[in-house]
């Protein structure tokens, strides 16, 4: 496990930002809004409930609180107390008086975006009995979110998270301060808001939930207030986009911090904290620690972290960008000159063979022995390994991919990074391995009934788990092979 996800350090982290919140609060709203995420449920909730709570969210996207908050007693009067069936049922000279109405938002499409999704509610309802009962009927969160973007006008990628964190869901909303956060604290690898970041956000917000005996949805509210600084709860914020670094508590623990030009040179930082000693003992560096390596060094008024940092920032973070860049371009940038240009250049078509070269021949599966072929190193491996094989249309199967080192779990997040990549590679079929640390590749009731939680995913994903392989020091088991499955 990488350090920065050691629940140590993640426990660390957040107590060190709700200290600074509490420094920060402002009277009892902070200790409020705490206590209302640790008690806020869609258990036992009326239909009109979640109504209430999408009409806030659609109304609350672009406008400030405030303005919502002083509006919001005539709003639920306007919207007949968030009764569904009279909502649904209003005429258009109904609509006309609400868009007239001073007393409420004045905004046209998001009315009649509630009206409709009133009937849609109540078509939901009449489906499933009630909405309660139609987001249960979903057993993965990400199909959910899904249909709740494609049923109700005015819900995105984003507000869907907002409408389900205000119905009750336990979960963390990567938004652009959750997600600047844990980028400069070298928790994900940028700061884009891309489906893989998406879910990495997840997963390290569980762990650290887990850390710390905290819900999710409460550490969702530390985070977003110390990088947005809501003044409803706190004086400011202090991880903004020009971050308050002076007042950080983080700061020694910050990645961003250590590369900007406040920080610490190179040769200041204990050498256990430079980039090349940290890559030798195999940590996850950060992109602009990477490219420090391979800089080698600075110039008079910037040491190379900075140098590398400033590169990064030429294009936005887009590593993509970056590696299409031209030596010209490159050497233009202070610091780094026609032979560094010319070293990342080179790193850079490296990296364009391998991937072309993976490319090339792919095995095709046609039993498990060919799987077996494509990990020979697995029969000798001391700890556990779980892999993913995808296969395409013809059975050739792309490079092994690792899932996790050590027993098999199949709680959602790690369920869903075993289908992450059939996902990426547009894959319907994947094989499953892993190996046994002993000898004998005997399956246990364990790996039997993980694999066959995996298959009934995988249906609902449309991608077919067609093996499970068990790897042992003097032969394999297929499940399929064996009737397991």
């Amino acid at each position: 496990m990488l350090k920065i996800t050691k629940p140590a350090f993640l426990k660390k982290v957040y107590s060190l930002i709700l200290d600074k919140l509490k420094e920060l609060a402002l009277g009892e709203n902070l200790d409020n809004l705490i206590q209302a995420r640790r008690k806020r449920n869609y258990k036992n909730q009326s239909d009109g409930y979640f109504f209430g709570h999408l009409v806030s969210v659609i109304f609350a996207s672009g406008f400030n609180s405030s303005i919502l908050e002083k509006k919001w007693d005539a709003t639920v009067r306007a919207f007949s107390n968030f009764d569904i069936d009279k909502v649904a049922n209003y005429s258009g000279g109904d609509i006309q008086k609400l868009i007239k109405d001073k007393k409420i938002i004045k905004n046209e499409r998001k009315i009649r975006a509630c009206v409709k999704n009133a009937k849609e509610m109540q078509q939901v309802i009449k489906s499933f009995g009630s909405f309660q009962k139609y987001i249960e009927s979903f057993d993965d969160l990400e199909i959910l979110k899904e249909d709740l973007i494609k049923r109700f006008s005015f819900l995105g990628p984003t507000t869907v998270y907002d409408f389900m964190k205000e119905i009750g869901f336990n979960f963390i909303k990567p938004d652009v301060h959750v997600r600047r956060i844990f980028y400069r604290l070298g928790l994900i690898e940028t700061d884009k808001d891309i489906q893989e970041i998406r879910g990495k956000i997840q997963e390290i917000g569980k762990m650290m939930a887990e850390a710390v005996h905290e819900k999710l949805s409460v550490v969702d509210a530390i985070f977003w207030l110390y990088g947005s600084g809501n003044t409803k709860y706190v004086e400011k914020a202090i991880c903004k986009r020009k971050p308050l670094c002076e007042e950080c508590p983080l700061a020694e623990l910050c990645q961003y911090f250590k590369t900007c030009e406040h920080s610490a040179t190179i040769p200041e930082l204990p050498k256990e904290e430079r980039p090349r000693e940290r890559l030798a003992k195999g940590e996850s560096l950060a992109t602009q620690e990477l490219l420090a390596i391979i800089l080698r060094t600075g110039y008079e008024r910037k040491n190379v972290l900075e140098v590398a940092n400033n590169l990064l920032a030429k294009y936005s973070g887009d590593i993509e960008a970056l590696f299409s860049a031209d030596i010209n371009e490159l050497k233009e940038i202070k610091g780094v000159g026609f032979t560094k240009a010319v070293q990342l250049k080179a790193v850079f078509e490296l990296y364009k063979k391998l991937i072309k070269s993976t490319g090339k021949e792919k095995p095709i599966v046609k039993s498990p022995q060919d799987i077996v072929n494509l990990v020979p190193e697995m029969r000798y491996l001391k700890e556990e390994h779980f892999k993913v094989i995808c296969l395409d249309s013809r059975n050739r199967a792309s490079s092994p991919k690792t899932i996790s080192i050590g027993s098999l779990n199949t709680n959602l997040t790690e369920a869903r990074e075993i289908f992450k990549p059939a996902i990426s590679e547009s894959s319907k079929k994947i094989i499953l391995v892993h190996n046994h640390s002993e000898d004998n590749p005997n399956p246990s009731e364990d790996d039997i009934g993980a694999t066959k939680k995996l298959i009934k995913l995988g249906k609902s994903l449309g991608i077919k788990v067609l093996d499970h392989i068990i790897i042992g020091d003097k032969g394999f088991i297929s499940l399929k092979g064996q009737g397991l499955i």
